[in-house]
């Protein structure tokens, strides 16, 4: 992690972490943390549950992707990234929070951070796919972190056959265009 990017932060414990940039030099220990990380497979089959697999998956979304990290000391307690398609318009979001660290505000801050990051980058729209049973939650969180900034709409998909899915687009607000005219005739 850039010691120049980083936002030292405490969760609602009262327990300090800090969020900001991850590269390849901490696979390590982003493995670290999902070795031990529950549920495996938390969602769609990731992470994925065997190491090897697990390592692999990691090093990809490192090399291809935009990657936020929080910590707590040397510990990664939350792993975000944004892979962005190959026009640079649109990116895939996906977060993961260590068990003992959910709801305590580490996975907003990271969604925070990667949604900063998306804009800089300028891009066009964010999604993430979810299980069926965590869409209307993920819509929620969602809007609470973007509160008017930006609308939430969901796009129905077909379920895979291996893992009911449900996708959450996030745009960018554009400003409203006004209403045509009527003419009189």
């Amino acid at each position: 992690m850039n010691k120049s990017e980083i936002l030292i932060l405490t969760d609602k414990s009262g327990r300090p972490y800090s969020v900001g940039n991850g590269n390849a030099a901490d696979l390590s220990l982003i493995m670290d943390m999902y070795r031990l990380f529950s549920p495996k497979p938390a969602s769609q089959g990731l992470p994925p549950e065997d190491l090897e697999t697990c390592e692999k998956w990691v090093k990809d979304i490192l090399e291809v992707g935009i990657n936020i990290l929080a910590r707590r000391g040397e510990k990664i307690i939350g792993h975000a990234a944004l892979i962005p398609d190959g026009k640079g318009q649109t990116g895939e979001f996906i977060i993961f929070v260590h068990q003992d660290c959910r709801n305590l505000g580490v996975g907003t801050e990271l969604t925070r951070w990667t949604f900063d990051r998306a804009r800089g980058l300028g891009l066009q729209s964010i999604w993430l796919t979810v299980a069926m049973n965590s869409a209307w939650r993920a819509s929620r969180f969602l809007r609470s972190v973007m509160s008017a900034q930006v609308p939430v709409t969901r796009t129905g998909l077909p379920s895979s056959p291996r893992s009911p899915a449900h996708r959450q687009r996030v745009r960018r607000k554009r400003p409203s265009r006004p209403a045509p005219s009527k003419r009189s005739s």
